[in-house]
């Protein structure tokens, strides 16, 4: 079993806050992936690891978990699709694909909405 690579690691801006992120690289539109609840962007490393670089894979971590920040309030699926769209703006993600675990699935669908 190989192990799984670790994401290029960063921090980008959301809707006042700053979300930290892992990355790991690929050809192509990313997919943008977004955690559950009670978890972090390593929830992906397996996706990322299966994908072996055929596409990249941009994972932040959700206001209030790992290391992104953690104000007071702010917490739904408005402000965290708020979020997710403001980091692929800054980063100019451009077309993606994305998904979503568990919380992350409500994330994604307000994000699309």
């Amino acid at each position: 079993m190989t192990a799984v690579p670790m994401p290029e690691r960063g921090r980008v801006a959301g809707d006042g806050v700053e979300l930290s992120y892992g990355m790991w690289p690929g050809e192509g539109a990313p997919i943008v992936a977004i955690h559950g609840q009670t978890a972090s962007h390593m929830n992906f490393a397996g996706i990322a690891d299966r994908l072996a670089g055929r596409r990249p894979v941009f994972a932040p971590d959700m206001r209030g978990r790992g290391d992104s920040d953690k104000p007071g309030d702010g917490y739904g699926f408005p402000t965290y699709a708020r979020d997710i769209a403001a980091a692929m703006d800054a980063l100019e993600l451009g077309p993606t694909v994305v998904i979503g675990h568990s919380m992350g699935a409500w994330i994604a669908a307000e994000l699309a909405a």
